[in-house]
């Protein structure tokens, strides 16, 4: 049985991905502690508000810049999802992720250099990046402009509905996080997608290969 590297993630789109991480986890508990400040009381809470806003615009940044590297250096066509075989394609990651995966079905797609990530994945981060995050950065800037603003956002509810607004968004990332942790134990080992994410590559061996195109 051959073995041979298969390279997956630039330095470049590794870094971007845990400065993001680290970022969002950030963002998630210094928003708890703005949301319950009874229940964690142990941390200062105006300190938090400081830290919340401060991550909340390097993360812009940092989407900005990462949107600019992706476009170009051709690897926005990662997340393109094409129509042909759409339907098709969902059902089988729908099935194996709700029933084949403990089953142990083979996974029905297999990365490439050319295309790493499969449907579900693909448009998992697509409503993350065009809908949810734009979501959580203008409810958040009417939040912190909310006094400067109040001819806008009244008619919408005001402070308190842009305050549920952005905590559900956050319960969203939150539930993805959750989700997205748990796959990455469901590789060949426990840890194979995250050293994928730390060193670029994952070995493949020919052989297991063979038999899951097969498949």
């Amino acid at each position: 049985m051959t073995t041979r590297k298969l390279f997956l993630y630039s330095a470049q789109e590794r870094f971007w991905h845990w400065v993001q991480a680290a970022l969002i986890f950030g963002l998630l508990f210094t928003g708890a502690v703005i949301r319950y400040p009874s229940a964690l009381s142990f941390f200062n809470f105006e300190i938090s508000i400081y830290v919340h806003n401060v991550l909340a615009f390097l993360l812009f940044a940092h989407a900005l810049l990462a949107l600019f590297y992706f476009f170009t250096s051709g690897q926005i066509k990662q997340y393109k999802i094409e129509r042909s075989g759409l339907v098709n394609g969902l059902v089988k990651q729908v099935i194996y992720y709700s029933y084949g995966i403990f089953k142990g079905a083979v996974h029905p797609f297999h990365p490439s250099e050319e295309k790493r990530l499969n449907l579900l994945q693909r448009m998992s981060y697509l409503f993350l990046l065009n809908v949810l995050l734009p979501l959580q950065v203008i409810s958040g800037v009417l939040i912190f402009f909310a006094a400067e603003l109040s001819a806008w956002i009244t008619p919408i509810g005001g402070l308190p509905v842009l305050l549920e607004v952005h905590a559900g968004a956050a319960w969203i990332f939150f539930t993805f996080i959750i989700m997205h942790m748990y796959l990455t134990t469901t590789g060949d080992t426990v840890m194979q997608h995250v050293m994928t994410m730390v060193v670029g590559y994952e070995v493949i061996e020919e052989k297991h290969q063979h038999k899951k195109e097969e498949a």
